[in-house]
Order: C-alpha cells, then sequence, then structure tokens
C-alpha cells in the first residue's frame, strides 16, 4: 500500500512542476496578440495533457473525448472482425483506471439460425466468443494505450443484444 502512496505522489508532484513550469512559460507570452496567446494555450494544454498521461505505470487513463473515441473505435472494430457487424449504440465512461462501454449489439444472422435449432449450442458459441473478443480487444488496447491492463470484464446479453465490458487499467 505504501508503495502505491509514494507512486501517486511522485506522479502529482510531477504533474505539478509541468504544470508550474507551462504557467511560468504562459506568463512571458502575455504581451502578445490575443489571437496568438490562443493558440499558445492550445499548444500548451495539449502538451500538457501528454506529459500528464503518458507516465506509464500510472494506471490512469485520462477522460477525454481523444480516449473515448479511441476506445469506441477499437471495440466497434473487433466486433465488425468478430461478428461482420458494429454496434447500433455505443458509450464509454472513463473513471481513473476504470473504463466502461455499453454496447448494443447487432444481432448477427448466424446466430439468429443457430439459435432456433439448437439453444444450448448457441449460449456456449455465446460464452466462447465473449472469452474471445475480451482477449483480442486487450491485445488492441496494449498496441494504444501506455498502461498494462488488469483485467477486462465482459457480459453479454443474447435476448436484448447488450454488452457491458470494464476494463481496468494497472496501477501498479
Amino acid at each position: 500500500m505504501e508503495n502505491k502512496s509514494i507512486s501517486f505522489f511522485i506522479i502529482n508532484v510531477r504533474r505539478l512542476l509541468v504544470f508550474d513550469i507551462l504557467f511560468r512559460l504562459q506568463e512571458n507570452y502575455t504581451q502578445l496578440n490575443p489571437n496568438i496567446l490562443l493558440h499558445i494555450n492550445s499548444n500548451l494544454c495539449t502538451i500538457v495533457y501528454i506529459i500528464c498521461f503518458s507516465f506509464k505505470g500510472d494506471g490512469m487513463i485520462g477522460d477525454t473525448n481523444e480516449n473515448k473515441k479511441i476506445l469506441a473505435h477499437l471495440y466497434n472494430d473487433v466486433s465488425k472482425e468478430m461478428f461482420g457487424v458494429g454496434t447500433t449504440l455505443l458509450k464509454v465512461s472513463i473513471s481513473g483506471a476504470l473504463v466502461t462501454i455499453q454496447a448494443k449489439h447487432k444481432r448477427a444472422a448466424r446466430s439468429t439460425a443457430l439459435e432456433g435449432e439448437v439453444p444450448s449450442l448457441k449460449m456456449e458459441v455465446d460464452f466462447h466468443l465473449s472469452l474471445l473478443y475480451k482477449r483480442k480487444l486487450a491485445e488492441q488496447l496494449a498496441t494504444h494505450f501506455h498502461d498494462p491492463i488488469e483485467v477486462v470484464l465482459r457480459d453479454y446479453d443474447a435476448k436484448t443484444q447488450w454488452a457491458f465490458t470494464n476494463i481496468l487499467f494497472s496501477t501498479s
């Protein structure tokens, strides 16, 4: 527990130092044209974001629209790869190291056919496809985010086509 507290403290000190440096840089540009200053502020915010959220082992994924878009695209790409169809509704929530994805999937024709013929086999196939989905999604996430993934949990309801996926990034 002490290691995590110390690590968290060090990361926050780094962030405060970065903000202090950027604030001092910004003070030097106050004499400039307001349009130029706005452009500089925008770039400084981008730099702060990159520095603050790119430390390996931080365990925090930034709650930004960009990260949500990346997560949504990765999730939908895995769905298209595995089932040939994407999602009809997709919502991504980020809270620290936890990402939650709510998705309404399209019904695949193969799934409907199997459900009518052998319902128990369809349930078993859904279970194994969910395991495969989690593995493929974790592989995709590992290529796009610095922090290792602690666990990917997914629950899929075949009747309603809703899936809820929780991704926990490692905080150690």
